[in-house]
């Protein structure tokens, strides 16, 4: 991607700031540390935001805040090449990693055996490794929370990258030989060593008669969000599905009850898994769901902003952070546009702009919508205005002014030549578009008769009101 791929470009250019010596031993004292060992000279090693080219003596991160982080592995300058893991860092926890050279990527668990693995946090506790671990950027804990406020270890689970499993960009349907370093080959002996070395606290004993299971989180996968937010969810009725396909609060409504229990969090959660994960990662499967989730909560704002203000009061500072990880091209970029139409999957086709950006669209829906449902109540002060409600118009109202100012789109003016262009427009069809039906003006007066006792099977007749006499056929019917 070329406008987001500079973003996570400039991910890169986050820095350790000044700091004093009281502040280094708090954030040291109530930090934990991640300990990588022997990591090849310029390869990337990240944690959330920030990613550092590895030098010979470096040996990880401290001062890492307590709290969920992603910390990666790859090629420098290619993400696809990048695996990543999501850990869980308490104070003063130490989370030891090693790289493998066969795979070249993270080792199995630590890399060491428990003694070892002993002794490296030990000493990282002693601060042994001070001078050879950078601390982590203080600035990068508010962006990173900013963009993971509701993600969670279920949030988590439910997209397929539980706490501990290692993630890496690829396709869902085939995640293994997508994603594991030397093809189908090193997949399948990576199955072999997974059956191998799998203990009963990995593998539960309905697990252990699936040949191909995986037993434990060592293997590189890929996420996968499902199809909640789909137009045509699997095992969805037709008449659900024709539903889903025109009402977009009725899809939001079940994509937030069948997949998160009715909780928004959880649905507002996977979109911001999905986003770090491409941005980090360059995850197609996570790019669909992002795309698809982001979509449907600016088309349903119209409808669900009243109702659901804690959700778009939520869903509109996440949004802001997002696109603030961006470039000032992210409006013009390929990739946010539709996917090929042999690779589009049913996510990927609710997310689909019909080739333009698609957040150009989103976002003068969303912004639209916010006005349309809030304004009103706003304005008029209404009695009990909730303070979501408020801080929701408030948010709308500067993401126009921010979408014009960083990025040159008026948002405001797009929804106008919009309004304009759908004004007193009922027909449901593109004037270019070449399966709209043709349309011919009638006579008035004129209409059309079968009467099969007087007319053979082959026969169309119609009369006209003011005469009865059979006339010409007629223009509209099938020649």
């Amino acid at each position: 991607a070329r406008g987001v791929g500079r973003a996570r470009g400039g991910l890169r250019t986050m820095m350790a700031a000044e700091m004093s010596n009281d502040e280094a031993l708090r954030r040291v004292e109530h930090g934990g540390t991640i300990i990588i060992m022997d990591v090849p000279p310029g390869t990337e090693f990240g944690i959330d935001c920030t990613i550092f080219t590895v030098g010979e003596k470096f040996r990880g991160v401290k001062m890492v805040p307590p709290g969920l982080h992603l910390v990666l592995l790859g090629a420098a300058g290619n993400d696809v090449t990048r695996v990543a893991e999501f850990v869980r860092v308490a104070p003063a926890d130490v989370h030891v990693r090693r790289w493998d050279p066969h795979t070249e990527t993270f080792a199995r668990g630590t890399g060491h055996d428990p003694e070892q693995t002993c002794r490296l946090q030990m000493g990282a506790r002693r601060h042994d490794f001070d001078k050879a671990t950078g601390a982590y950027p203080a600035r990068a804990a508010e962006v990173w929370h900013r963009l993971t406020s509701h993600v969670t270890e279920d949030v988590l689970s439910r997209c397929g990258v539980p706490v501990g499993t290692r993630v890496a960009p690829g396709d869902p349907a085939a995640p293994l030989e997508a994603c594991v370093r030397g093809g189908p080959e090193a997949a399948a002996a990576a199955r072999e060593r997974e059956r191998a070395d799998a203990t009963p606290s990995r593998a539960s004993a309905d697990d252990s008669d699936e040949g191909n299971r995986l037993f434990s989180f060592d293997v590189p996968v890929a996420p996968s969000f499902g199809d909640a937010a789909s137009r045509a969810p699997a095992g969805a009725s037709p008449e659900e599905i024709t539903a889903l396909g025109h009402d977009p609060e009725a899809r939001l409504r079940r994509a937030v009850a069948a997949a998160h229990g009715g909780d928004w969090r959880g649905f507002l959660g996977c979109n911001q898994t999905a986003f770090v994960l491409f941005l980090l990662l360059g995850s197609e499967p996570a790019l669909a769901h992002w795309k698809a989730t982001t979509a449907l909560l600016c088309d349903a704002a119209v409808s669900c902003a009243a109702a659901f203000a804690p959700l778009y009061e939520a869903f509109t500072a996440s949004f802001a952070a997002q696109l603030d990880r961006a470039a000032e091209t992210l409006f013009e970029d390929e990739d946010l546009s539709a996917f090929p139409s042999e690779n589009k999957s049913a996510a990927a086709s609710d997310a689909s702009g019909g080739g333009q950006n698609f957040l150009r669209v989103a976002l003068v829906a969303l912004t639209g919508g916010l006005r349309e449902a809030l304004d009103a109540f706003v304005e008029n002060d209404t009695d009990g205005v909730s303070k979501a409600v408020c801080e929701t118009a408030r948010r709308g109202r500067l993401l126009e002014k921010w979408a014009l100012a960083k990025f040159g789109v008026d948002v405001a003016a797009e929804r106008e030549d919009a309004w304009k262009k759908t004004k007193n427009k009922n027909f449901p069809f593109d004037d270019a578009d070449e399966d709209a039906p043709v349309v011919v003006e009638l006579s008035e007066g004129t209409y059309a008769r079968m009467d099969i006792s007087s007319v053979s099977e082959e026969a169309d007749v119609f009369v006209t009101a003011e005469s009865g006499e059979p006339g010409a056929r007629m223009g509209w019917m099938v020649q």
